[in-house]
């Protein structure tokens, strides 16, 4: 007979197997096998995962140098103020993330290309002394989130790190939650509308 077997001869074929081999694998001619459990295997694979796995990568540092500082004064506030929410914004308004529960349907060519518009347009930012390390933290965590939806987006080649990422992403909007309200305070101290 020629051509793959029935499935019913193939079901024969694995019942013969497992019937003449009650105990598992087991020695082929004179060699002993010795193959890993698919648990023991995907066990290893996590915590190598684990192991490798740096959130500090979810935190770049982005040098003080970097950014334009200027005098502080409340016209410089009030514009920093009302041009950082401009820019991000303009930067997010196209990015779509209403399909980040099912990452198939994800188009993360934009979204990450808006984190990057947004990064660049901050960097040029002018920011009075007093904001410039708020100013610092909110570029670090816009820069996390896009290594975080890069990581997403090679969710079919890196599972496990997209999932830790998703983890971190938790984080990040818990900082980012954190960091809004310091600036929500610092514009209430200094009696700033925008």
């Amino acid at each position: 007979m020629t051509g793959n077997p029935s499935p019913n001869a193939r079901a024969g074929n694995t019942c013969r197997l497992e019937n003449g081999n009650p105990a598992g694998p087991g020695t082929a001619g004179a060699q002993k096998l010795n193959l890993i459990k698919p648990t023991d295997a995907v066990d290893k694979f996590i915590a190598e995962g684990l192991a490798s796995f740096d959130p500090a990568v979810f935190h770049p540092r982005v040098p003080i140098t970097d950014l334009v500082i200027v005098a502080d004064g409340t016209e410089a506030f009030r514009n920093y103020l009302r041009e950082s929410q401009n820019i991000l914004r303009e930067k997010f308004s196209g990015a779509r993330f209403e399909n980040l529960n099912d990452l198939s349907k994800m188009e993360f060519t934009p979204v990450l290309a808006s984190y990057k518009a947004a990064v660049d347009a901050l960097l040029k930012l002018p920011v009075p002394q007093s904001l410039a390390t708020l100013h610092q933290r909110e570029i670090s965590l816009i820069k996390g989130q896009t290594k975080m939806m890069a990581a997403l987006s090679r969710y079919n080649e890196d599972p496990l790190q997209a999932y830790l990422a998703l983890n971190v992403g938790g984080q990040l909007n818990d900082e980012f939650s954190s960091l809004n309200q310091e600036f929500a305070d610092f514009a209430a101290t200094h009696q700033l509308t925008i």
